[in-house]
């Protein structure tokens, strides 16, 4: 049976990690490795973005290996689409790994520029978890 996610509740700090990232690394694509917990009743809980091993990125792609990694708290993948277009490609689903897609696109500055995909490309809802009032990422 395929697991099928219902809401993704992400950390801010790990929203906010990758959008960093990703503006920093602008034009070319960012990619990191969401970890967590995937409940079974399809609940997503991301509570950190960390940089994947043996990463590659380029205008246009990132990639990375799963050779070698063995993190039982993988939950998915997280990158950025430079165009702005916050829809996963088919190469994107080729490389699916784990419960959960991430995209993210400029102006990465608020949750409204970032998207969350279950395998088959459908749109999964997310909450932020905020840890103050301010609900704004401190991207430097």
């Amino acid at each position: 049976m395929v697991y099928s996610p219902r809401h993704v509740t992400i950390e801010e700090e790990a929203l906010g990690f990758l959008m960093g990232y990703a503006k920093g690394a602008y034009p070319r694509e960012a990619i990191v490795i969401l970890r967590g917990v995937a409940k079974q009743d399809g609940e997503v809980f991301v509570e950190e973005s960390v940089l994947p091993p043996k990463r590659v990125e380029g205008h246009g792609f990132s990639q990375w290996s799963l050779m070698g990694v063995a993190d039982f708290r993988l939950v998915g993948i997280g990158h950025s689409h430079p165009s702005g277009v916050l829809k996963p490609s088919d190469e994107d689903l080729l490389n699916f790994a784990g419960k959960v897609l991430l995209i993210v696109g400029p102006p990465f500055s608020s949750e409204r520029d970032a998207a969350f995909f279950d395998r088959f490309g459908n749109s999964v809802p997310f909450s932020v978890k905020w840890k103050g009032k301010e609900r704004t990422f401190k991207i430097e």
